[in-house]
């Protein structure tokens, strides 16, 4: 059933974010195009005809990039945060808690929704930036193409880390990766506790309240975390420099740990606002 509901949640955003994605990776393409012909071009009367168009075109095409970037990262996870308050709390409601559907699954297909669109959205922003490097001539590029030049390039930097440090760059690689995923399910828990509490709590005005609460929370959670960044840089150096003369494992076992600890901090505070979400949705929508 988990299944069904969420195929329906996807189709609802995917024609969305499919059209900005292909407009975001066209004219990220576009304006490479662009900039390669304006440095080919090398043209000395700035004010020529060709120059100011190619100017306008990388202005205009610059722009579109901006917007169609913002697009996928700002404006799907809202459409997505607003089918979530249309089904769970409009009159939409009645219908989706008349399903034979247990109401778990039904918020869990909301969370996977908005996970899934969040990790479309950061490989479509690599691809769009990767097409933009490959077709930007480098130095040597003699007119081809694509510019394997970056391959190249972004070998000797693997290259390079992996001589300073060795196989713990994998293990800072996969750190990386679950701290971004637990850091996406800790933002979606976030707001739809907002929203449920800002649904539920207000009479009228529910989006508004939702927004407020939401607002005032990211305010407090903000400031909490720059006083508790401080610390916890300074922790970190206090407890490099308490080690005798430490060894580089031992440097690499201190911060992956770590980071370890900050992922299982972050998953745990996810891990109960999605509980305390459902648990409100089971509580307050009690339509028996």
């Amino acid at each position: 059933m988990l299944k069904k509901l969420l195929k329906y949640d996807v189709r609802a955003i995917w024609k969305l974010w499919a059209a900005l994605s292909v407009a975001l990776i066209g004219m990220a393409v576009i304006l490479s195009f662009i900039i390669r012909l304006s440095i080919a071009s090398n043209l000395m009367d700035e004010t020529s005809i060709l120059s100011i168009f190619l100017v306008l075109g990388s202005v205009f095409m610059g722009f579109g990039v901006v917007m169609a970037w913002s697009g996928i990262l700002i404006v799907t996870p809202i459409m997505c945060y607003i089918r979530y308050f249309k089904n769970f709390f409009s009159d939409e409601g009645y219908l989706t808690f008349t399903l034979p559907v247990k109401r778990r699954d039904l918020y869990l297909s909301k969370v996977v929704n908005v996970f899934l669109f969040n990790a479309g959205n950061v490989l479509v922003t690599i691809i769009a930036v990767l097409l933009f490097l490959l077709i930007i001539p480098g130095t040597g590029n003699n007119g081809a193409i694509i510019n394997f030049e970056i391959f190249v390039e972004f070998w000797k930097l693997i290259a390079m880390i992996w001589e300073a440090i060795g196989g713990w760059m994998l293990v800072y690689l996969l750190g990386i990766i679950l701290l971004m995923a637990v850091c996406s399910l800790y933002q979606i828990g976030m707001i739809h506790l907002c929203i449920t509490v800002g649904a539920t709590v207000a009479k009228k005005h529910k989006v508004l309240a939702a927004l407020g609460i939401y607002i005032g929370v990211d305010f407090i959670l903000s400031t909490l975390y720059q006083v508790f960044g401080m610390f916890g840089i300074q922790s970190v150096e206090g407890l490099i420099l308490l080690l005798d003369k430490p060894s580089e494992p031992m440097i690499h076992l201190t911060l992956i740990a770590i980071i370890l600890l900050v992922i299982v901090a972050i998953a745990t505070a996810a891990w109960i606002l999605h509980l305390v979400t459902l648990n409100t949705i089971e509580r307050k929508l009690n339509l028996a």
